[in-house]
């Protein structure tokens, strides 16, 4: 069965159509095929078509890439915006999603790229406290729902037509403000950055600064700006009173440069835009000034190292404005939305570090069109039809202008990737602008303390990144007595935990430091870690250790993350039928957040018996005085 459709292909709408609805239909075959299946019990495949159509209409069109990601973005972020239902009306969705990944995986048609089916499956369920918390709160919905609510209609029971235009109208009779707290006008602009919340962007490898400086010589926009400076006079050249450059100088500094302008005809220097933009980011990156009346070379830029120089002009064609510049010769109107393509470069650059391939350049394009929208000011610059070659226009000046700057380079199936440089340069915008931006070379100088407290502020991202910089840094041939002395400093669970993943990733070294840890407090960490490399048998770690060390895990996860990843981790390793049992183990357990996990497992496990069993456990155990 064919799984991967792409919304620019020709004939793949009806194709992703066609098999959403026999993936379906199989689907629900499987169900039936399957009674009895406690993993199963909930599922629907109506749920499972209203998945697939998240995947092609919102999602990456792969029926069967799934990723816990995946189950975040769509049960947190997009069904509590879009779906119009009560919460109840979609109490079976987490189970749906939970058994689709299991068909997926049964049939053979789970992407390579997924996460582990039980792991997605895991995440689904663990997430079905908060969905329907989400479902339920007016502050996630979209303007739709939104629209939808203020009418009465929830999507369980449709209104007629007659009853729905009868209540939109009622709503149009609504004074304008009250219509526009309604549909979520009077909150923050959406388009705004300071008003999302950035994320922490994974570690990306770097070439040295040897490579960077070889690297500069091929950057087409660093070559215009240090030929611009070089065929200025020193003294400077004469601005006319408009403060432009003369024609004569023009057409001089156009030769010098190589620019694309058109030089004959021409009654100002105003008419060379590609001119202009190179003088404007050689004056922001502080190669050239003005001076009184005079345009002149500053003398230290040539002094400068290459890299430095590269740098800086990247900054200052990123702040002059990549869609603004006009490097892509679109035509410059309408001129807010090539300032919201200014906004949005920063986001560009962000989502290409993430990715880490490349990516469609239309998706760039969708993005900047669903952002125009929210704001009606530029929906109403254009006509709708034209809105996405609108857009598309400007997603070209922005990379054109990038990719003079030699930080984007585009390919013959209309993708676009940073440069081997281009996480170097975006790193200081990127970091600038809020993202959570983590350098190699700050991590190498990290000791075993700081380390640790950077991989808990980044919530566990990049262990294997960071620990093999790490031990190849200062702490070279020391890292794992390094680290092993940190933990048994400061043995606190989430530090233990992060401590013990960086660990596992630093060789034959890490085995022998760990065994000076086999009696003490870290004694069931560290009987784990060796069992897990195959340096010690399952049957000589002690039970009573290998049960608090288990509920040290669980804090752990509470600590580094949420309520969701705990319930993940007790649904991923606890046996289905075996979780009344295992809380009961817990029970005894002598560690002194036994009771915080057990009433963390009551306020968030899925199934609902389950759930009490642990709070009933919670109060017994505090009952006990094991907390004081």
């Amino acid at each position: 069965m064919r799984m991967r459709f792409d919304v620019n292909v020709p004939g793949d709408e009806e194709a992703a159509e066609a098999a959403r609805e026999e993936m379906v239909a199989e689907f629900k075959r499987w169900l039936d095929a399957n009674p009895g299946r406690s993993e199963l019990e909930g599922a629907e495949p109506w749920d499972v078509d209203l998945l697939l159509g998240w995947k092609w209409s919102y999602g990456d069109g792969d029926y069967g890439l799934w990723t816990r990601a995946d189950v975040d973005e769509v049960l947190l972020d997009h069904l509590p915006q879009k779906l119009s239902a009560p919460p109840d009306a979609a109490a079976s969705i987490p189970s749906s999603l939970a058994a689709l990944v299991r068909f997926l995986d049964d049939r053979g048609l789970l992407d390579a790229d997924s996460d582990p089916a039980d792991a997605v499956a895991g995440r689904a369920l663990a997430q079905q406290r908060a969905f329907l918390d989400a479902m339920d709160d007016p502050a996630t919905f979209g303007m739709a729902k939104r629209l939808f609510s203020s009418l009465g209609i929830d999507g369980k029971d449709l209104p007629d037509q007659a009853a729905l235009d009868a209540a939109i109208a009622r709503f149009n009779d609504l004074p304008f403000d009250q219509r526009g707290e309604v549909l979520g006008f009077d909150g923050p602009d959406p388009t705004e950055a300071g008003d999302l919340e950035l994320p922490r962007l994974p570690l990306q490898a770097m070439p040295p600064p040897a490579v960077i400086d070889s690297l500069a010589g091929d950057v087409p926009l660093l070559r215009k700006v240090d030929a611009f400076t070089g065929a200025l006079d020193p003294s400077g050249e004469l601005l006319t009173k408009a403060g432009n450059l003369t024609i004569a100088d023009g057409r001089r500094l156009a030769t010098a440069t190589g620019v694309g302008d058109r030089v004959e005809g021409i009654r100002s220097t105003t008419a060379m835009p590609e001119l202009f933009a190179v003088g404007q980011v050689a004056q922001r990156a502080g190669a050239v000034e003005v001076a009184g009346n005079r345009l002149r070379p500053v003398e230290a830029w040539v002094n400068e190292p290459v890299a430095i120089r590269w740098q800086r002009v990247v900054d200052a064609a990123i702040e002059a404005g990549a869609a603004t510049l006009a490097f892509g010769a679109s035509v410059p109107m309408p001129i807010q939305l090539a300032e919201l393509a200014d906004q949005m470069t920063i986001h560009l650059l962000a989502m290409l570090w993430l990715a880490g391939e490349p990516v469609r350049i239309d998706a760039f394009v969708d993005m900047m069109g669903e952002a125009a929208d929210l704001d009606t000011p530029f929906g109403a610059l254009v006509r709708r039809d034209h809105t996405r070659s609108v857009c598309r226009d400007r997603i070209d000046d922005v990379l054109a202008t990038l990719g003079e700057a030699g930080v984007v380079v585009t390919n013959g199936d209309d993708r676009v990737a940073l440069t081997e440089a281009g996480a170097t340069l975006a790193a200081p915008t990127l970091r600038e602008a809020g993202f959570g931006v983590l350098l190699p070379d700050e991590v190498a100088k990290l000791d075993a303390a700081g380390l640790i407290d950077v991989l808990i502020e980044r919530d566990g991202d990049d262990v294997a990144a960071a620990a093999q910089l790490w031990a190849d840094g200062p702490v070279e041939g020391r890292a794992s007595g390094a680290l092993v002395g940190e933990l048994s400093t400061r043995p606190d669970p989430a530090r233990v935990m992060v401590g013990f993943s960086v660990l596992q990733h630093l060789g034959p070294d890490a085995t022998d430091a760990v065994r000076r840890l086999t009696e003490g407090p870290l004694a069931g960490h560290a009987w784990l870690f060796l069992v897990d490399q195959g340096a010690a048998d399952p049957e000589d770690v002690p039970p009573d250790v290998l049960a608090r060390t288990g509920v040290d895990l669980f804090v752990a996860t509470a600590d580094l993350g949420s309520p969701a990843d705990v319930v993940e981790m007790f649904l991923c390793n606890v046996p289905a039928g075996e979780h009344s049992a295992f809380i009961d183990t817990l029970v005894a357990t002598n560690h002194p957040r036994t009771g915080e996990l057990l009433e963390l497992v009551g306020r968030h496990h899925p199934d609902k018996k389950t759930a009490k069993h642990a709070r009933k456990a919670a109060h017994r155990w505090r009952s006990q005085g094991l907390d004081s």
